[in-house]
This record gives structure tokens, sequence and C-alpha cells, in this order.
């Protein structure tokens, strides 16, 4: 994985300091690690709770259906035309451990650097 370049974090952090906010990067390995564990847990305790799981399966519709918001069962890489199935899965199943493995591991794969 290529490190990000010095002149697009600092890109990056004079386009957030204009606004009046500040931005802190975060390139080492434990840094990284530490907060690809904090979204883990954090996909875990919202799949855990079935009021979050219903309002994620409402918001999943199918893209042929002309939808302007949501996301299509491509979002759970799957084909658009088993949405109506995403939809039961998601709002049937506590799927957290496996949600939060894939995204720890996304991050830890492709993140070079976290802001």
């Amino acid at each position: 994985m290529e490190d990000l370049p010095r002149d697009l974090m600092s890109g990056c952090r004079d386009i957030v300091e204009s606004a009046g906010a500040n931005v802190q990067f975060f390139e080492d390995s434990a840094s990284v690690e530490a907060i690809a564990n904090l979204v883990a847990e954090g996909d875990r305790l919202q799949f855990d709770d079935p009021s979050f799981r219903r309002e994620l399966a409402s918001w999943t519709h199918s893209s042929r259906l002309g939808h302007g918001d949501g996301m299509s069962g491509a979002a759970f890489n799957m084909p658009d035309v088993l949405t109506p199935a995403a939809r039961f899965v998601i709002r049937t199943f506590d799927l957290g451990s496996s949600v939060a493995a894939a995204d720890k591991q996304k991050i830890l794969s492709g993140s070079p650097a976290l802001a």
C-alpha cells in the first residue's frame, strides 16, 4: 500500500482549517488498527440493534425502481435483483460480526492513512 502524498495531506489540512476546523492524520499501523477496531465494534453494536437493522433495510431499494435515495443490493456485494432478499436478511439477522470483520479488513488493507 502506498503512502499518501504529503502535498495531498497538506492540501486537505489547508481546506479543513480554512473552514475553521482541525484535522489529524493517523498513518502509523497501531493507530490505524485501533481505529479499525473501533469501527468494527461500532458495526457489531449497530447490527445488534433490531431497530438499526429495520431502518437499514428500509433504505435498501432496487436501483431499478427509481428511488432517489437509499442503496441497492450492490452495496452489499450482491446483484441488484436480489435486493428484496437483502432487505429480509438485513432486517432479520445480526450480521454485525461479518460486517465488522469485512470493514476492519478493508481499513487495514486499503487505508494508508485515516483522518
